[in-house]
């Protein structure tokens, strides 16, 4: 499901040119006289080295791509690159005939790039009367395949880094403006202390995406999981903690496999090489691995601070057993069942 090289199995792409537009090759050098800017009223188009040379698209049609584009370049990665070349078939096959047979001389990658994880912060700045319904549409549906709960201009790799190495999920809950004070926070204990303060908040929104948990070889889990959810609202935060993570396991282990095969599938090693399509429950999963981290006490290892299945199962201790802790095992609750649903809806049909 993730993205595939070029053509000529390189990534490489020509960044001289901020358009995109690359010139037609050339057999020969020209002249100065040669590049100038031909005389008013000439309909052939400005001559340049290679020969005549006309618009892939209409000027104001790049003006507003880049215009909407360019001051997002800090805030996302290169994550979406290799997925606009995989499209560029399709767009062509889509646009509007007069730009069809001149479009796959776009370098998309230029405008992909710079694009935000929320793209619905700066679609109505690309719609321009040059772009077809189609193209539109196809931004969408990539706008719609990312994280709803992801703040405009999110650092990528600050998200996974807080996904996979602190253990806290961030796909689905918490809410947006959450998210970006967990981001904000310089450490793990400083993020676990923003989680506690908000903490009727994130309660909230863990019910709401567990609201939308329909399927029915998962809708038998959500007794359990609402039981968790006011257990850690009445404040019995160490019951709250146990059930939530007998949920996730169970879940887990159903849809994905035991301990070290969870891990494996939850492990992921380049996050901007995830395909649209499994973006949102591959980061929903991945928060699996530091939770699935094994402790024994004759292991001479001090105990896991973060949330632990091994510890909170198999090792009760009342240091494990913390509000903070409490917060990430209710997240990863509702964020693992959306996530595992999200998963199954694309590899199986839902059973009657």
């Amino acid at each position: 499901m993730t993205s595939e090289p070029t053509a000529d199995g390189t990534d490489e792409h020509r960044r001289d040119d901020p358009t995109g537009i690359q010139e037609e090759p050339s057999g020969a050098e020209t002249s100065a006289a040669d590049r100038e800017t031909p005389a008013a009223g000439d309909e052939a188009g400005v001559e340049v080295t290679g020969g005549t040379w006309k618009p892939v698209l209409p000027p104001e049609v790049i003006e507003n791509i880049v215009g909407a584009f360019r001051p997002q370049l800090p805030a996302f990665d290169k994550m979406l690159g290799n997925q606009f070349r995989t499209f560029v078939p399709k767009i062509t096959a889509v646009v509007a005939p007069q730009f069809a047979d001149r479009f796959q001389l776009i370098d998309f990658s230029k405008i992909a790039e710079p694009l935000l994880p929320d793209l619905s912060a700066i679609m109505p700045k690309v719609i321009a009367p040059g772009l077809s319904e189609s193209f539109r549409d196809l931004l969408q549906q990539i706008t719609d395949k990312m994280p709803p709960n992801w703040p405009e201009q999110a650092d990528f790799d600050l998200v996974f880094k807080v996904i996979q190495e602190d253990g806290i999920p961030l796909v689905w809950v918490p809410r947006p403006e959450i998210v970006a004070d967990l981001l904000a926070a310089p450490d793990r204990d400083a993020r676990v202390k923003v989680l506690t303060a908000r903490a009727a908040d994130v309660a909230h929104d863990c019910r709401e995406t567990l609201g939308q948990i329909t399927r029915p070889d998962l809708v038998n889990m959500l007794p359990m999981a609402s039981s968790a959810l006011d257990a850690y609202i009445d404040g019995h935060h160490a019951p709250a903690q146990a059930l939530s993570v007998a949920v996730v396991e169970t879940v887990v282990t159903r849809t994905i496999g035991k301990y070290q095969q969870a891990k494996t599938f939850a492990k992921i090693d380049d996050p901007k090489k995830l395909g649209m399509a499994e973006l949102r429950f591959r980061a929903a999963l991945a928060p699996i691995a530091p939770f699935y981290v094994a402790w024994w006490p004759s292991s001479n290892d001090p105990m896991p601070e973060q949330l632990s299945r091994h510890v909170t199962v198999h090792q009760a201790d009342p240091a494990h057993y913390t509000h903070g802790n409490a917060t990430v095992a209710i997240m990863l609750l509702a964020s693992v069942l959306r996530g595992v649903q999200e998963y199954l809806d694309l590899t199986k049909p839902s059973p009657p």
